[in-house]
This record gives structure tokens, sequence and C-alpha cells, in this order.
């Protein structure tokens, strides 16, 4: 049975290949549905928490310290070294990079839906693409709202400009290594840096072309939205279900590695790979964000060449958003309390229960918000809502607004709207039933159908269990975008931000 098999893995296998195929396999199998894994950060926190935090935590059980209380810093340090620090409590936010991992756990890259039979990958290489766009939009308005410059895009001439020290070690001990500004990215081991220039160059070929070469060198079709960037989301991805991943690779994996490898690429020194290299760590490294960007371009590549919406296409016949109002957004820092225990060695289980380990971590925070759409209606219909925050174009301090000198204000004759609508986070989406006449429509951030609150923790889920409770179902999804961040950094004055509201019809 599933339960034996595990219990004997546990034993027998290493510990990070067993918590890996234990995670997917709860979460990919029909008999498991419900059932609540622990939180990423407390089964790993050495890689969610720096080197130095760790160390603090092993030196107090050393002391013999059953009960320990420590506070964290995103930035490791007391004081902010470079501007991308300023980011760190995005960017080091642990249920962010949690959120990365547990989307690689519900769709990995070595899966192949067919032979699985899993219906949900129909849109798998759409949401591929999506997942990443709505990261960068995220990661992009909290530049914004740090009054941080749009990053230089990524040239295969030029080196990596941005520098990281991300302060962490690995379960051995080993250092994740850092990268100096200014590094150059070169061929591993096991392929060139020219392979993947190959590879991009044929992607981009099969994307202005309008179609891919299959398995068996016939030619499919990519000319049609939804079936063709679903094709090239798994291409791009380099995912099993890829219509050739003889031919067109694993792009993004191989990219990644580029970079991941860049300080011992021909692995003759024993350099462990970098931050980059892994689902719960990429996101710490501002180089990842100038990697994905270019990757996505991709994908605007392939939507350009699609033919231009109609009027018709997007007019929704009869329905009219007459109105939207949001109550006063509040953002705010506060402290939150993750157990750590699983940072030190014990003996045995019993050694477990009687340590407490908390480490201390301040993160972004907002207050609860609500908004109101009014919606006319000539007709009883179904719809569907879905709710955008981006970029104001009314004043701020970046060059996400156009190529003039940051100190100066720009306003809305200056802004470069095609650029702003790329950094639009989707809140909420959800389906509803419009009467004829006016609708009222009220939804709580609490309601948001693509964020989650924070997990249940690992003792708390392991009191569950011994009491026999293995399925918790009022615990929120696991995977979606932590509640807390999305909303962007704000300030005294206030930041000024668009809300963009669009029904639809409904299927």
């Amino acid at each position: 049975t599933f339960i034996k098999t595990a219990a004997w893995a546990r034993d027998h296998v290493n510990e990070g290949q067993f918590a890996y195929a234990l995670s997917v396999a709860v979460i990919q199998r029909d008999d498991t549905t419900g059932v609540v894994l622990p939180p990423l950060y407390e089964v790993y926190p050495h890689l969610y928490f720096h080197g130095s935090d760790i160390a603090e935590f092993q030196s107090a059980k050393m002391q013999g310290h059953t009960h320990y209380v420590a506070m964290t810093n995103w930035t490791g340090a007391s004081d902010v070294l470079h501007p991308e620090d300023l980011l760190g409590y995005f960017t080091q936010d642990v249920g962010l990079n949690a959120y990365h991992a547990y989307a690689h756990l519900y769709q990995p890259f070595w899966l192949n839906s067919e032979k699985y039979g899993l219906n949900t990958y129909v849109n798998r290489g759409e949401a591929f693409y999506y997942f990443y766009q709505q990261i960068l939009a995220h990661y992009n308005l909290h530049r914004l709202a740090n009054y941080l410059p749009e990053m230089n895009d990524f040239d295969w001439n030029m080196p990596i400009e941005y520098g990281y020290n991300p302060d962490l070690k690995y379960h051995n001990g080993q250092a994740f290594p850092a990268r100096p500004d200014n590094a150059e990215l070169s061929s591993l081991k096991s392929y060139t840096v020219e392979d993947v220039k190959t590879i991009e160059k044929r992607i981009k070929d099969a994307i202005d072309s309008g179609y891919v070469i299959g398995k068996d060198g016939n030619v499919i079709s990519i000319k049609n939205y939804i079936h063709g960037i679903n094709i090239i989301g798994n291409i791009v991805e380099g995912n099993e279900d890829s219509v050739n991943s003889r031919y067109y690779g694993s792009y993004t994996t191989m990219l990644h590695n580029l970079l991941a490898l860049i300080m011992d690429p021909a692995t003759e020194h024993g350099v462990a790979p970098g931050v980059v290299g892994h689902y719960e760590t990429a996101l710490r490294d501002p180089a990842f964000y100038i990697l994905q960007k270019y990757i996505n371009n991709l994908f605007a590549q392939y939507k350009n060449n699609l033919p231009a919406y109609k009027h018709d296409d997007l007019y929704f016949n009869g329905v009219t958003v007459e109105d939207v109002a949001v109550s006063k957004l509040v953002t705010f820092f506060d402290l939150f309390d993750i157990d750590v225990s699983n940072a030190v060695d014990v003996a045995s289980i019993d050694e477990l229960d009687k340590i407490n380990y908390v480490a201390k971590a301040k993160r972004l925070n907002h207050q609860p918000f609500t908004y109101k759409i009014k919606v006319s209606s000539n007709q009883k219909t179904n719809a569907v809502v879905r709710v955008f925050l981006g970029p104001s174009t009314e004043f701020t301090y970046s060059n996400f607004y156009g190529e003039q000198a940051s100190d100066v204000y720009y306003g809305h004759n200056t802004a470069d709207l095609d650029r702003l609508r790329n950094y639009f986070v989707e809140l909420d989406r959800f389906p509803v039933e419009l009467k004829n006449g006016d609708n009222l429509i009220q939804r709580n951030s609490r309601e948001f159908t693509t964020t989650v609150g924070d997990d249940v923790s690992f003792k708390s889920l392991l009191k569950s269990a011994e009491s026999g409770n293995t399925v918790l179902s009022s615990v929120d999804r696991q995977c979606g975008f932590p509640d807390r961040l999305v909303l962007p950094m704000g300030h005294k004055a206030g930041v000024p931000y668009a809300l963009f509201v669009m029904v639809t019809p409904y299927g």
C-alpha cells in the first residue's frame, strides 16, 4: 500500500528524495485529496533562512537550550548594502519562496500528463507562462514601490550585471556560492552556451513560422491561441508534455543552470549550485528575474504574431461596468513565528518533541480591504469577474514610465502604457450571475481566489494526525500566492495604483 511504501522509504531512502517523492505523491494521488503537507519552510528551514540564523539555532542546541527564539533579518545584516536589498522583504519571503516550490510540486516538469491521466494539465503550457508573468508583475510593482528602476534586459553578449550573496547553506553545511557583479555565463560539462542559443533559435523560428516540429517530423500549427500557447509553453519549460523534447530540449532549465553553475561551470572545484538551481531559493536572486523576463519575452513574441482582437471578440453585449470603488489600502510589517526545529539534528522523535526553536520573521502584510463593482446588464446571464491591480498613470518616480530621467515626475501623457500593462497583477477571479438591471458586487480581500493564507505549522499537523485527523478541509489551499504580499509596499504619503475590472461571459 501507499502508506507502507512511504513508511519503508522514510527509513531507507535519502531524506531529500523521500520528502520530494512523498510531497508529489500526496498532491497527485486521488486517495490523498485533502491531506495537508507541512510548510516547506519548516521541513527545509536551511533553504529559507540565512546561514547565520541557522547557525544561531544550532549553537543553541549545542548549549543545551530546548526553547530558543531569535529574530531574523531578510538583509542578513543590519544595513542595506545594495539597492536590490530593499526588495528583500519580497524576494526572501518564506511564503513566496514556498509558493514557487509548491507550484512545481503540483506540476513537476518530469511528469507526463497523458501517461498519468492528469486532465488538470490541459492548459499546462499557458499556466507556466502566466505563473511567471504574474511573479514578474508582482516583483516589478515592488520595484516601483521602492523607486527602483526597471532591471536591464538579459543579453547573451553581456555579463550578469547584478551580483548576489545568498548567505544560505545546504543541509550538509556547504554554502550556496556568492556571485560578483558582472559575472559571465560559461559552457557547462553537459552542454554549451551555444547549445542553449540553438534551442532558443529553434523556438523563435517556430513562433515566427506559426508551426512546430513534432517527434516524427510532422508539422504542428500553433496559430490557434489556446492550442498554440500551450504547445509553446510546454516547449519553453521543456516539460514531459513537449511535442518534441529531443529537438527543443529543456530550454528554461538549461538557461537557469547556466546561471546556477556560473561560479564553477566545469564542476572542477566542488562549488555547489547557486540559488537559481532550486525552486525553493531561486526567487531570492535578482538575476533570476532578468532571465525569467527574457524567457517570458518568447511568449510576447508569440502573442505579437497573432491577429489583433476585434471589437466583437472582447465586447460583452448588454453588460457594462458602471463604477468601481475600493476601501483604503494599508500595508504594514508584522512578525511571524516559524518553527525551525528541523534546522538542528536530533537523535530521536522524542528529542524533537522536547525542543521548540522559533524564528521571528518580519514580513509585509496588509489590512483587509473590500471593493465594490456596479455592473449593469440588460439580461440575466452568467459572467466572470476579474480584478487587477497595477501602476497608475497619474504620477510616480520611475523609469517604468518611459526613458526620461528618474528624478522627474511622469504623468499620463508620458506613460508607456504598453509596458505598464505587463505589470498588472490579478487579485481576484470569480463567477457571478448577473440579473437584469443593476448589480452591486462586493468582495473582501480574504475571499480572493488567487491568494492563500498562512500554512498550518508542522507541529499542529502532527497533533492532528496523532488524533486520527489527517484530512483538514478547513485549511486554505497550499499552492497560491501569499495573501500578505498581494499589495505592494505603501508609503505614508500614499502610492497611486490603478484597479482594473473586466467582466466577460462565463464559459
